[in-house]
Parts: C-alpha cells; sequence; structure tokens
C-alpha cells in the first residue's frame, strides 16, 4: 500500500494499493506534460514485478508495465529518471527455486530498463547477464 499524507496534519490524503508489497525508493519527478500546470508523477516497482507511474496529486494510476516476464522477477532497487526517460533496476529471487529440485535453474538474466516518463512506452532494454550463462564451477 502506498499512502500520500497531508503535510499540514499527517491525516492519509490518498492511498494506493499495489499488486505486491513496495519496497523499493519512490522517486516523484515532473511528469512532463504540462496541462494546467506541472504534474508531478511517482514512479516504483513492487516485489511482484510491477512498475507504476501515479499522479503525485491525487493518487491515479498514469501507468502501470510489468519490464520482464519471468515468475521470479521483482523490482525492489530505487529507480532514476533522467532526459523524460526512467530507468528500473531489475531483479529476482530465483535463488529462491534452487531447492526446487527439477527446476531449470539460471533462467534470469537480469536488466535495466528505460520507460518514457509521459506514457510508459518502453525505449530500451540490456541485460546484465548474457543470454547463454557459462559454468563456472
Amino acid at each position: 500500500m502506498v499512502q500520500a499524507l497531508r503535510v499540514d496534519s499527517g491525516c492519509v490524503y490518498w492511498t494506493f494499493e499495489a499488486a505486491g508489497p513496495v519496497r523499493s525508493a519512490i522517486l516523484a519527478v515532473p511528469s512532463g506534460e504540462k496541462l494546467s500546470g506541472d504534474k508531478n508523477v511517482l514512479l516504483f516497482g513492487d516485489q511482484v514485478g510491477w512498475f507504476y507511474a501515479q499522479d503525485a496529486e491525487t493518487g491515479r494510476l498514469q501507468w502501470k508495465k510489468r519490464p520482464e516476464p519471468h515468475e521470479a522477477v521483482r523490482l525492489t532497487g530505487a529507480p532514476v529518471a533522467y532526459g523524460g526517460n526512467v530507468f528500473v533496476p531489475v531483479s529476482s529471487w530465483e535463488e529462491t527455486r534452487t531447492t526446487i529440485a527439477n527446476y531449470p535453474c539460471c533462467t534470469f538474466r537480469g536488466s535495466i530498463v528505460a520507460f518514457r516518463i509521459k506514457d510508459g512506452s518502453q525505449v530500451w532494454k540490456t541485460y546484465t547477464i548474457p543470454e547463454k550463462p557459462r559454468l563456472t564451477g
């Protein structure tokens, strides 16, 4: 659950329920849209692999993306914004699967994904591990 609190009273202003636990930093940045003044957007990920952009004033969801289809994806790293894009570090909790005897180990590669802040479209994605991992010992 993400909550916005009023500065003057500390009371809850709005709440938003994500698909999973939110453990990453929440980044507030200008949305890049000039509607009736500058709007700010909140950017964050959850532990089941969804990344969100919310209107900071209302809590209304602007867009929601899953940067990786792997079932063990989780987003716990802090996003970074630059030049109208947000850069999302993508990790997994695949290591917990190693206790399952028939699990085909090491299928997650890790990545960094860039999304456009204004609409959530993917700009690029780069992996942190080669496509075919090699045995190291």
